[in-house]
């Protein structure tokens, strides 16, 4: 979650919730709408930064400065990830309710608020 954290400050995100369950990890999050950062794609030229250039660097960050550092061995991420969008015009609050009930519908807790691993960071 510190990670998580980080990364909000140091990249200027809107992090609505997050939950991080034994096997996965969710989260919701906005970039930061007035800043749009270009990089070298390669072949496919000099491209915006998207969502999921920010999720490659959160799990790289994760897997070498946590992980391995604290004696972690072998791959701690998926090479995947299921990102979904959520248009602007539409509510997040839908999907974060989804998030933060995660573990009650695994049959982790009774009520959301008593997992450890869950929590509401910046309202929407």
């Amino acid at each position: 979650m510190d990670a998580l954290l980080w990364r909000k400050k140091h990249h200027d995100w809107t992090l609505y919730v997050y939950c991080l369950m034994p096997d996965h990890l969710h989260f919701i999050v906005r970039l930061p709408p007035h800043e749009i950062r270009y990089f070298d794609g390669g072949a496919r030229g000099v491209v915006p930064e998207t969502i999921l250039d920010h999720v490659g660097n959160f799990k790289k960050w994760t897997t070498t400065k946590i992980w391995w550092a604290q004696g972690g061995t072998g791959q701690l991420w998926l090479k995947s990830s299921y990102d979904r969008v959520i248009w602007y015009n539409r509510s997040v609050e839908p999907v974060c309710n989804y998030v933060l009930n995660n573990p009650v519908r695994k049959g982790l807790v009774e009520k959301w608020e008593d997992y450890p691993y869950v929590g509401i960071v910046d309202a929407w």
